[in-house]
């Protein structure tokens, strides 16, 4: 997905056009900088990065990809994620769908032990009634 950057921000495509309408609409022009007009397309989420890269305006992934440092730290949240129970969607869906991690990884990199699959396995923690 191609990104904008815009007043120090990433942006997707939605958000700059949404952006430029509003620019133009004031009667500002493209001056060429980024904290007047957004510049880009940058590529690949506006390339790779020690985070996964949203937007700064509907907080859309820009499906960015990850530096080594950015591969472990997503993986980490991830088992933390799982550890905890909370399941978040972004990192339990979003990110090991896009990253493509898998639970053996997560394992042999020692972030996850056959307990905490175990527990995801049966769904804990268990909905309240």
């Amino acid at each position: 997905m191609d990104a904008y950057i815009y007043q120090g921000d990433l942006t997707c495509e939605d958000c700059k056009a949404k952006i430029e309408r509003q620019l133009v609409k004031k009667g500002a022009t493209d001056t060429g900088d980024s904290d007047d007009y957004p510049q880009g397309p940058y590529p690949d989420g506006g390339g790779e990065a020690d985070t996964a890269q949203y937007c700064g305006m509907c907080n859309v992934f820009l499906e960015n990809p990850l530096t080594n440092y950015g591969s472990e730290d997503v993986k980490e949240r991830i088992a933390e994620d799982i550890k905890s129970g909370k399941y978040n969607p972004v990192s339990i869906g979003t990110w090991i769908d896009f990253y493509d991690v898998t639970l053996k990884e997560l394992v042999e990199d020692g972030l996850l032990d056959l307990g905490d699959i175990v527990k995801l396995l049966k769904g804990y923690p268990k909905a309240k009634k």
